[in-house]
C-alpha cells in the first residue's frame, strides 16, 4: 500500500513472473534424478559392462559398495561365474569314512 494516496502497489507483471521462474527452476534443480540400476538378468547377459561395473564398485567401495548397481552386478558375476554348484565337477576330496566302499563299521576302530 502506498501510505500518501491509501493505493495498492501493484508489481510490474513482468517482474511476478521472472520470480516464478526462478522459484519454479530452483525447485527442479533440488535433487538429481536416481539412477536406474540394472537387473541381476541384465549383468549376466552384458559381461563388459558388468566387469565395468564391478571394477568401478572395486576401486571406491565406500561408497559405491552398496549401491543397487554394484549388488546386483556382483550377484550376477556370482552366478555367471560359478553357475550352480550341481554343475560343478567333483572336488576330488575322498568321501568319509562311513561313505567308502568296501569298509564297514566293524572294520573301524
Amino acid at each position: 500500500m502506498d501510505r500518501q494516496t491509501g493505493t495498492r502497489i501493484q508489481m510490474p507483471r513482468a517482474r511476478r513472473s521472472v520470480g516464478w521462474v526462478l522459484l519454479l527452476a530452483l525447485t527442479a534443480c533440488d535433487r538429481a534424478p536416481v539412477p536406474v540400476a540394472h537387473t541381476v538378468s541384465y549383468f549376466r547377459e552384458h559381461e563388459n559392462e558388468r566387469r565395468e561395473i564391478l571394477k568401478g564398485c572395486h576401486e571406491d567401495p565406500g561408497i559405491l559398495a552398496q549401491t543397487p548397481e554394484c549388488v546386483n552386478a556382483r550377484k550376477a558375476n556370482l552366478v555367471q561365474d560359478i553357475g550352480s554348484f550341481r554343475k560343478l565337477p567333483p572336488l576330488g576330496s575322498p568321501p568319509p569314512a562311513h561313505m567308502r566302499s568296501g569298509t564297514t563299521t566293524s572294520d573301524q576302530p
